[in-house]
């Protein structure tokens, strides 16, 4: 369950005459476009639409709902722990990566042009199923969904997360609870905190290697990253070199 899980068929985004995108990308996006002349700020998203043009509005459509696995660990990130406060919201998904977004999408593979002023989540790897390493082992983000599902239930889950406590868990002996990378060792050590203190130090973006930069900012090669800002979207196999000829 990787970044494929977010690429989308882009429903969600609006086709675009050439005229009206480069009008927008150069009085809109201004930044991004100065990082991809220079060669130093590609962002790719493999998308599901034949257009060579997009508009894409995150304001104007609902949260984004994982295709393969279910919402927890989103919900948390964009809502409920504190260390993730300062993030944009996981709406737009991409990667600094052309191959690895080549794969998605159906081989349609698109730049994307934030709008200036856009704050960019950066991973710490690849993808961000394989950003979470604590004490040397690897965290699996669906398999913590799937143990947060069955703890909740049918609670309600920012309530339950904060009130969630030791005791509870330590009554419990079903396999199912035993959260990946061995939170219950450092819980064990801090009874006083409850768990949604403890996901929240586990899951600090800061301590797993997570960053913020803005539109126009270098980037590192080979990240997801994502953003909840307006953005332009230019098809990059059919489109890109001959368009940026007109600008």
């Amino acid at each position: 369950m990787r970044l494929q899980t977010y690429i989308l068929n882009e429903g969600r985004s609006k086709s675009i005459t050439e005229e009206e995108a480069i009008d927008l990308l150069t009085t809109k996006c201004k930044k991004s476009l100065k990082i991809f002349q220079k060669q130093s700020g590609y962002i790719f998203r493999g998308v599901d639409n034949n257009n060579d043009f997009l508009y894409i509005n995150p304001n104007n459509f609902e949260d984004r709902k994982s295709r393969n696995t279910s919402n927890e660990y989103t919900e948390m990130f964009n809502y409920i722990l504190p260390s993730w406060k300062r993030y944009p919201k996981r709406s737009i998904i991409c990667s600094t990566d052309y191959t690895y977004s080549r794969s998605f999408g159906y081989g349609n593979t698109f730049c994307v042009f934030p709008y200036d002023g856009a704050n960019i989540a950066v991973c710490s790897h690849t993808d961000i199923w394989n950003s979470f390493v604590v004490n040397g082992i690897g965290v699996g983000l669906n398999d913590l969904n799937k143990k947060m599902r069955f703890l909740y239930m049918s609670k309600d889950f920012g309530t339950w997360l904060r009130s969630y406590t030791w005791d509870e868990y330590s009554e419990s002996d079903d396999e199912y609870v035993k959260l990946p990378y061995k939170i219950e060792e450092y819980w064990s050590e801090n009874t006083d905190k409850t768990f949604f203190e403890v996901l929240d130090f586990m899951l600090d973006p800061k301590r797993n290697g997570f960053e913020i930069v803005k539109s126009g900012d270098r980037l590192p090669k080979n990240r997801e990253v994502w953003f909840h800002k307006e953005a332009i979207l230019i098809e990059y196999t059919k489109t890109y070199h001959s368009f940026m000829e007109k600008i």
